[in-house]
């Protein structure tokens, strides 16, 4: 395949909180029906992949922000790939069709949405392909321009085909995404064909499908409303605080007691998670973990110390 390069690394925006194994287990056994899951959170820019085995999520407790800048602190385990909805399409030196690691971004965006964006982007391929309709994107409210999304094919400098330009946009785009998902499920000795393939992010849907002739999945799984599927994600999740202080002694039984000691005279505490203290809560907590009003309670509509 003309310009079939290795993909492009991508930095994610911020860390992914924690899923709560419980939260995780009623939501795939009462609305899913699946245990084992490759989650693949396709945007404009690129593509975030996790693996979720028996209902659990892998977590890490260091993230890499950027080259050599790790950042201590929880995450999902995600890797990342620069292929997306909004990738642009380019000709690379050899005169052949690459896809990415550059972005059209939402303003201008790819060239169908006709806000001034000559490169042309995957979108514009799947425009193209009839995979999307010009007047039902975004629910009707955006008119794509199919003349202007042909225009830009048209536009790039190379000797390929006009139909082998965006029929080869679209190929690379699905084959970076089906090579991150092969890189994600190896190294954890996962056989894809047990797994099911959740299919989120505004641009999942319209890609992903099409890793099923590259990787043997089980299945695709399109939830409700796929680009708001993160942040409702991150906003159902529990608030989660810790406390921590880097140390150079050595490790052993004895050791270990007078540092913790020297935390809690210090005002750290072991970190627990619960949902938002009661209104008026004096305790100085965040939770409900810390108040003592609903600790081991499940719910407490009033602390003690409340004025």
């Amino acid at each position: 395949m003309p310009g079939l390069g290795p993909p492009h690394p991508r930095a994610r925006a911020g860390p992914v909180h924690p899923l709560r194994q419980r939260r995780l287990k009623r939501a795939r056994t009462t609305v899913l029906g699946r245990t084992d899951l490759i989650c693949a959170d396709v945007g404009g820019t690129s593509t975030d992949v996790s693996l979720v085995v028996d209902g659990n999520p892998f977590v890490r407790i260091t993230f890499e922000l950027e080259h050599d800048l790790v950042i201590n602190a929880l995450s999902t385990e995600v890797a990342s790939v620069g292929a997306g909805g909004g990738s642009l399409v380019t000709v690379s030196p050899s005169g052949g069709i690459q896809v990415g690691p550059g972005s059209a971004g939402a303003d201008p965006g790819p060239a169908c949405y006709g806000r001034g964006g000559t490169v042309p982007a995957v979108t514009d391929a799947c425009l193209l392909m009839g995979i999307l309709r010009e007047d039902g994107f975004a629910g009707g409210e955006i008119v794509l321009d199919e003349a202007a999304a042909r225009a830009a094919f048209e536009k790039l400098d190379t000797p390929v085909a006009f139909e082998d330009r965006v029929r080869s946009a679209y190929r690379l785009a699905v084959a970076h995404m089906a090579e991150e998902i092969t890189n994600v499920a190896v190294p954890h000795g996962v056989d894809p064909r047990d797994f099911s393939l959740v299919a989120y992010g505004a641009a999942g849907p319209m890609l992903l499908p099409a890793v099923l002739d590259l990787v043997p999945l089980r299945e695709v799984i399109v939830p409700p409303h796929p680009g708001l599927f993160s942040a409702l994600g991150l906003l159902s999740t529990d608030l989660v605080h810790y406390e921590s202080r880097s140390a150079y002694l050595p490790f052993t039984p004895r050791q270990r007691r007078p540092h913790r000691a020297d935390l809690r005279r210090d005002g750290a505490r072991p970190a627990r998670q619960g949902r938002p203290a009661p209104p008026g809560c004096r305790c100085g907590a965040a939770s409900t973990a810390g108040c003592s009003a609903s600790r081991g309670r499940r719910r407490s509509s009033r602390c003690p110390r409340a004025g």
